[in-house]
């Protein structure tokens, strides 16, 4: 059964090598570098600062097969809160399993509960987006906005 937390300080390693998964799999992210002491500065700045968003992990068996890093903000017109997702993964022999929805859950209760009153999640690295996409919108999710890139 897979079960979700918040994450600690001793989930720091864990985090880091899936974060370089996550990287890797990426045909958007891969090719870009990754810097191990950026994502570990990140990590403690979420575990140490509760108003600023938080880190979930997904654990199975004892390991951990999913995370989910987000950041609570004030709109910049206003004070009203919102939440979204830095980063938000599941490894890739435990999707279409409940470590995916058990994340999301868990997302949504403590953002709200940090204040938000909107949840914004988008999809980026081009694993999976269509599939992504159908899942969040069977949740209750609606798309809203479009992202342009363009490598230069």
């Amino acid at each position: 059964m897979t079960t979700v937390r918040k994450a600690t300080h001793n989930d720091v390693q864990a985090l880091l090598v899936m974060g370089h998964a996550m990287h890797a799999e990426s045909p958007r992210f891969a090719p870009l570098d990754y810097s191990e002491g950026k994502v570990r500065r990140l990590i403690f700045r979420l575990l140490e600062v509760p108003r600023a968003g938080g880190i979930l992990v997904a654990e199975a068996e004892g390991k951990m097969v999913g995370m989910m890093a987000f950041f609570v903000a004030e709109h910049f017109f206003g004070g009203d809160m919102f939440a979204s997702d830095m980063v938000f993964y599941v490894a890739p022999e435990h999707r279409g399993g409940s470590a995916f929805f058990r994340l999301l859950a868990a997302f949504e209760a403590w953002a709200t509960d940090l204040g938000a009153k909107e949840l914004v999640l988008g999809t980026s690295t081009g694993v999976n987006h269509e599939r992504t996409v159908k899942a969040l919108e069977h949740v209750g999710y609606v798309q809203f906005s479009t992202g342009l890139l363009k490598k230069v």
